[in-house]
């Protein structure tokens, strides 16, 4: 799991989320879940799914959230979703975690989430 955030004023930005099977098998019913930390809102448009995958946003405050469904990943691939957020405030202290979980157990657990700092470039 990897993450990325791109920001640029006046208060906006995206992050981008990236999901590398580096096991040996596929991986089914891939799950990631992002909850936007306060202090950014989700904005209403979005790009859509990637094929074979699946958003579900919550834009309920102050906790939105984003879950994307990835039937399948096959070993050795990766996938990414790119997405569009707006900054309330110019707060300097805003961390942003996201985490991936399959079917199957992950025998290397240890990169199932990505953590980013995004207030730097605002």
């Amino acid at each position: 799991m990897a993450k990325s955030a791109v920001l640029s004023s006046p208060g906006n930005g995206e992050f981008t989320l990236t999901v590398t099977n580096t096991g040996s098998i596929g991986a089914t019913d891939v799950v990631v879940t992002d909850n936007v930390p306060d202090g950014y809102h989700i904005k209403n448009s979005q790009s859509a799914a990637p094929a074979g995958t699946t958003l579900v946003w919550d834009k309920t405050d102050p906790d939105e959230s984003l879950v994307w469904t990835i039937a399948s990943l096959p070993a050795g691939s990766s996938i990414s979703y790119t997405f569009s957020v707006q900054t309330v405030n110019n707060q300097t202290n805003y961390v942003n975690q996201a985490c991936v979980a399959a079917t199957q157990t992950d025998p290397n657990a240890t990169n199932n989430c990505a953590t980013v700092r995004p207030c730097s470039a605002i």
